[in-house]
């Protein structure tokens, strides 16, 4: 699903705990909590069709939720204040992206069920207010779709390669960049998609290596081409002397814009005997694909956070060394601060990987082990509290509380709670449902389970 645009202050994790959920312990009460009035729900809707009824994120819009429904066929729209329904359409036969605009709501997916239509996509705009549809245009399998800042154009990137510039409004087709002509047998699948500026940048995986292709969005023509290759051989493993110059094919594991430039982190392709996850880089390239400085290491946890400027990153220099946040000025790549979580040296790179979130001038590292908050400035710590071995799936900040939905034995649980000045931690919401995840919509929580959807006021 693509990210949908958001309501008030959403604050979603930007990694992946690297512990699996069937590896988190129980969750257990916290001796100190918080004791806290019982939250109502403010309203509650009932999901009665199948386990799988909401299994899509929800999207915020001027007093609506927009969210995909049983499994992915329909969408539909309901009041924030109240839950109730404001209309339902399904557009395609399985939605497998939404993108919202000011007006309207884009629904991507395959107009056919079968196994026929599986490369054959529609791209649907439907009125926000009642649903119908405006337009719709027929292409290959539409991997990503965004619209541009000023959204005058539907950006539409296909897994053939080809990348289409949609009007908004009509439908209609301004420009297509085809996709690169090769002689290779290989499939050309599309990994990012991403606007910065007046440009869009993808990255498509071609042959033995992801490929960063830049297209100006005013004429849909290709402004440069890099070949993501990683030249890093880290200490520890063995290389065949004949490749130890060759530079590896990579994969691309991630993709921010930001201060006028794109960051990408890769590894290198399985071969040669290397790892096929390690070691690690991370690059700042400029729009016409030059790179204008690299973070080199052994593990980098799956995503930095970039906020003003600055790249947060949290990482693991090399086998048997310790975990690592850096702060880094993301124009120079240069070290402002770092600093040490607190934990035993890695002889096995994705122990103790977290997740790291900016809110409120504060940096939240959140891991299965205890959620820290460093400050922004100088990386100082200013507070930890256990998370009782539960791993998060979502995290919101709102009434000066984090809301942690978590995972732990296969089951999720309850919303934790824990006030984000000094980390002590608050009685759960809704600790008996099994909560899926956690979004933010004018000022109310509103938390999914496999059964329903409910809308609770934070705090």
């Amino acid at each position: 699903m693509g990210l949908g645009a958001g309501v008030g202050l959403i604050a979603r994790r930007l990694l992946t705990s690297a512990v699996s959920p069937s590896e988190g312990r129980p969750a257990a009460t916290p001796k100190n909590a918080v004791s806290q009035p019982a939250n109502r729900p403010h309203w509650k809707r009932d999901i009665v069709l199948d386990h799988y009824a909401l299994n899509g994120p929800l999207f915020p819009s001027d007093g609506e939720l927009i969210y995909p429904y049983s499994r992915a066929r329909s969408i539909y729209a309901l009041t924030v204040a109240t839950g109730s329904p404001r209309w339902s359409a399904r557009p395609v036969a399985r939605v497998h992206d939404i993108q919202l605009t000011k007006s309207s709501v884009l629904a991507v997916g395959p107009a056919e069920a079968s196994r026929e239509f599986m490369h054959q996509y529609d791209i649907v705009s439907l009125e926000k207010k009642s649903g119908k549809e405006v337009w719709r245009y027929k292409t290959g399998r539409v991997t990503s779709v965004l619209t541009t800042e000023d959204e005058s154009l539907v950006i539409a990137a296909c897994d053939s390669g080809d990348v289409y510039g949609l009007g908004t409004g009509s439908g209609k087709m301004a420009w297509h960049a085809p996709a690169p002509t090769s002689n290779a047998s290989f499939d050309i699948r599309l990994i990012h998609l991403k606007l910065l500026d007046k440009l869009a940048v993808t990255i498509y995986r071609e042959d033995d290596t992801d490929v960063v292709r830049i297209i100006d969005l005013r004429a849909g023509k290709l402004r440069g081409r890099r070949e993501l290759r990683s030249y890093f051989r880290p200490r520890g493993v063995a290389i065949p002397p004949s490749d130890s110059s060759r530079p590896s094919g990579a994969n691309a594991r991630w993709l921010a814009i930001g201060s006028g430039l794109f960051y990408v982190v890769i590894h290198p392709s399985n071969q040669n005997g290397l790892n096929s996850n390690r070691p690690m880089e991370l690059l700042a390239i400029e729009p016409n694909g030059t790179i204008r400085w690299v973070l080199r290491t052994y593990e980098i946890s799956d995503a930095p956070g970039l906020h003003n400027g600055v790249l947060y990153v949290e990482h693991l220099p090399e086998i048997g060394s310790a975990r690592e946040i850096i702060a880094l000025d993301a124009q120079s790549g240069a070290t402002r601060w770092s600093f040490q979580p607190k934990g035993p040296k890695s002889t096995e790179a994705t122990a103790h990987a977290a997740a790291l979130l900016v809110a409120e001038n504060v940096l939240l590292r959140d891991s299965t082990d205890d959620l820290q908050a460093l400050d922004l400035a100088t990386g100082k710590a200013l507070w930890s509290a256990s998370t009782s071995g539960a791993t998060t799936n979502d995290m919101v900040i709102a009434a000066g509380l984090i809301h942690r939905t978590t995972w732990a034995n296969g089951k999720s649980g309850g919303v934790m709670r824990h006030r984000i000045a000094d980390g002590i931690e608050i009685a759960a919401l809704k600790p008996d449902l099994e909560v899926r995840s956690v979004t933010l919509a004018r000022g109310l929580l509103m938390l999914q389970t496999d059964q329903a959807l409910c809308a609770v006021e934070p705090g």
